[in-house]
């Protein structure tokens, strides 16, 4: 039986512990998602989102993880407290490579962002809320999957916020993360809006 943390330990601390002990072997997916039944949404985004901040992965993977983003967004809005992964997805093997990127690289960035989020704006945490910023991390994945260049790091940071925000029941992280969505998505509606009157007048 797998030995459980204590909660009260840092998402940072926790990841950091399974990688180190992983780097030079493999974890999986859905071991990290397991290590946290009770924030396993925030858990899952800051995963995927950490090493999606910089090119450290192979060409390509930003689609899945921005279809990933949506799948799971999209659990998160209607209603699941724990994401759901298809034993494949859960059996991906996370690459030493990436292991060491994350805990040499991210976690350091991760271990800042915590440090500065707590429990608070209790309104900002609420379920409408909260669903919501699921949708926004819906939409980040639409963005990540379009084939948009250099749209994979502002994505990956406001998903970062939001994991964040779900993790520790931080209202300011799950807002300035959704209004930043928001921000974007419209950023990128006014562009290409401009760009078809341009063209086709």
């Amino acid at each position: 039986m797998q030995a459980t943390v204590p909660l009260a330990t840092s998402v940072s601390d926790r990841l950091r512990r399974r990688l180190e002990d992983r780097a030079k072997g493999s974890a999986t997916v859905g071991e990290i998602v397991d290590l946290s039944n009770q924030h396993g949404f925030g858990l899952i985004f800051i995963v995927l989102a950490l090493p999606t901040l910089v090119p450290v992965l192979p060409p390509g993977t930003a689609v899945l993880v921005g279809l990933l983003f949506v799948f799971l967004g999209l659990q998160r809005c209607l209603g699941l407290r724990h994401p759901w992964l298809p034993a494949r997805v859960r059996g991906v093997v996370i690459s030493p490579k990436v292991a060491k990127f994350i805990v040499n690289r991210a976690l350091p960035v991760l271990d800042q962002i915590e440090s500065r989020s707590r429990k608070r704006w209790k309104i900002g945490s609420s379920e409408p809320v909260s669903r919501l910023a699921a949708v926004a991390v819906a939409l980040l994945g639409l963005v990540m999957v379009a084939p948009l260049p250099f749209m994979n790091t502002l994505p990956a940071m406001m998903v970062l916020a939001i994991g964040v925000g779900f993790l520790k029941g931080d209202g300011l992280f799950l807002l300035l993360g959704t209004i930043g969505t928001a921000v974007l998505v419209v950023a990128l509606v006014a562009l290409f809006t401009a760009a078809g009157t341009a063209l086709f007048g």
